[in-house]
């Protein structure tokens, strides 16, 4: 619950401090006197937007800080616990809007983001306006207030989380079965390309090696003439012995060997002879052995050109240097692989689909029981709290209907909406059609204590629900705010006196001006208090003893 709730330069107010209690805590004041700031502070510390209009005139800042007991809320102290943000039984939610519009955050005394505040927020104060019967108009509001009843959380989350699976999975399989073609046709490229370097596989090393045959083909015949010239000349095997160098070595062998020099040793130069002529006679044969394996083949040589053609035109196809055909076709085949895998996911991304879908279902049909389940009790606790607001007459019925999975949502696949009958007799119809503003009101205030009866949120403000209502009426309104604060706190803005008799507190705004400055105030009242400010919502500023009697006999 709300202990303590601390403004500072908001609005018009300098300084409020309230403390409040559990049960029901009524705020009365004149129109303008700023009732409602209590509210709007305590909707800003609990994360609302926030501009710099909120600061007061001439302040530098606005600072916003409510305090709450969380002893009974185990779900607050695991989400703090988990944001490591725990301070065992106290909550102290802070805001600070500076007058540039700057805004800060803190829960326990640590900066945290406005969005954890929200979600901090949510959990602890719940609000109804004087507005909720605007959003009664708008069926599409209906089904929220049928959920908040029902408080069923974990099976929305569950349906919610199952419909954001199922429309990921959905949008993914819409993404690729767009591209399909796109693949489909690359794939029918790709294919036909393997299928043409298949057809001229090309080994790796081959391209040289054919090169090199070619070369040798294409030069043959002379290289077969040049190649016996040097044998000739090495050997004189055809022409004439005196003109080889075989021979002409023999014959300076032969002369240095008839050198007889006493003085001079030519052991040396004999022995490079002797080794000349052996290399000699080696490299003959040598070249003699190349000559003989030399071929003149034109049948190899056109062969040997064709498959350079088809090479020469495949690699300017692809345009890739010849030499990197063997790499392209590794390519090619890896992405034909990775592509026919694009198949393979997407028959493996339809049957994910069909799964996700199936779980939003289950899910969605798990919700509508549930809501069909909480219309029924729905329904007759609206009928319950409509005949003692005065509308005896009145019947009420929540419509559930199924939509077109076309139509799906995260809320699943139901339209809800709610429907009265005014008079014996009448058929049920949309709000809209039937519901005077009176009528609209006194629904509105029955569906809000319907609800807020059923709320886990500890602190529950009611924003001038009451209006257009009076008379008895307006005391059965307060009876029941009471009722609902008997297991928690409740916190009404009024001008019913009715409503405000009914309080187990009592805090009274008003204004205090100057002639340069305005300011907000908001007191605790006593029972001597009370009866005059009720004697006054009453009857208006001139208090009779008739009016304070009055006052005093509805307070007792």
């Amino acid at each position: 619950m709300l202990q303590q709730l601390s403004v500072h330069n908001f609005a018009i107010a300098d300084h409020i401090e309230l403390h409040l209690e559990n049960g029901l805590t009524v705020i009365t004041g004149e129109t303008g006197a700023g009732k409602s700031i209590m509210l709007d502070a305590l909707c800003l510390a609990s994360g609302d937007r926030a501009d710099s209009g909120v600061v007061k005139h001439g302040a530098e800042k606005a600072e916003i800080s409510a305090c709450f007991d969380i002893n009974r809320l185990p779900d607050v102290q695991i989400w703090l616990e988990r944001e490591d943000l725990n301070d065992e039984d106290l909550c102290v939610i802070r805001r600070v809007i500076t007058k540039e519009g700057r805004s800060r955050g803190y829960i326990n005394g640590r900066p945290c983001p406005i969005s954890k505040l929200k979600l901090l927020g949510e959990q602890l104060v719940e609000i109804h306006s004087q507005h909720a019967h605007q959003s009664l108009m708008q069926p599409q509001t209906h089904i929220h207030m049928l959920d908040n009843y029902a408080g069923h959380i974990d099976a929305l989350n569950e349906l919610k989380n199952a419909y954001k699976d199922w429309q990921t999975i959905k949008k993914q399989l819409v993404d690729l079965e767009r591209q399909q073609d796109e693949l489909n046709d690359r794939k029918q490229l790709i294919s036909y390309q393997l299928d043409e370097l298949d057809e001229l596989n090309l080994q790796s090393g081959e391209l040289e090696q054919i090169e090199q045959d070619h070369h040798r083909l294409s030069q043959a015949e002379e290289l077969k003439q040049q190649s016996y010239q040097v044998f000739e000349l090495c050997s004189g095997e055809s022409g004439p012995a005196s003109t080889s160098a075989r021979d002409l070595l023999r014959q300076i062998t032969h002369i240095t060997d008839q050198i007889n020099d006493q003085h001079q040793n030519l052991e040396t130069t004999k022995d490079l002879l002797a080794q000349a002529l052996i290399n000699i006679e080696e490299a003959s044969n040598e070249i003699h052995f190349y000559h003989e394996s030399l071929e003149i083949n034109p049948e190899h040589l056109t062969q040997l050109n064709q498959r350079l053609t088809d090479i020469h035109d495949l690699s300017r196809k692809h345009r890739i240097a010849p030499e990197e055909i063997p790499h392209i076709h590794q390519q090619l085949a890896e992405e034909l692989s990775i592509l026919n895998d694009e198949n393979n996911s997407l028959d493996a991304l339809q049957q994910k689909e069909a799964t996700a879908k199936e779980s939003f279902l289950k899910a969605s049909k798990q919700v509508h029981e549930q809501r069909k389940a909480a219309a029924e009790r729905f329904d007759q606790s609206i009928i319950e709290q409509l005949t003692r607001l005065g509308m005896t007459q009145c019947k009420f019925s929540t419509r559930i209907d199924a939509l077109d999975l076309s139509k799906a949502n995260h809320l699943g696949l139901d339209s809800v909406e709610f429907e009265v009958s005014s008079n014996p007799g009448q058929p049920y119809q949309s709000l809209a059609k039937v519901a005077s503003g009176g009528e609209l009101s006194r629904i509105s205030l029955a569906i809000q204590v319907v609800n807020a009866s059923q709320s886990q949120i500890p602190t529950l403000i009611f924003d001038e629900v009451d209006v257009g209502i009076g008379g008895a009426t307006a005391e059965i309104v307060g009876e029941l705010l009471q009722k609902i604060g008997q297991s928690g706190q409740v916190i009404s803005v009024t001008h019913q006196p009715q409503v405000a008799a009914q309080g187990d507190q009592h805090l009274k705004a008003s204004k205090l001006m100057t002639d340069t400055t305005t300011s907000t105030q908001m007191l605790p009242l006593n029972q001597e208090a009370r009866i005059k400010e009720i004697a006054r919502m009453m009857g208006g500023q001139e208090m009779t003893e008739t009016t304070l009697q009055l006052a005093e006999e509805m307070l007792s």
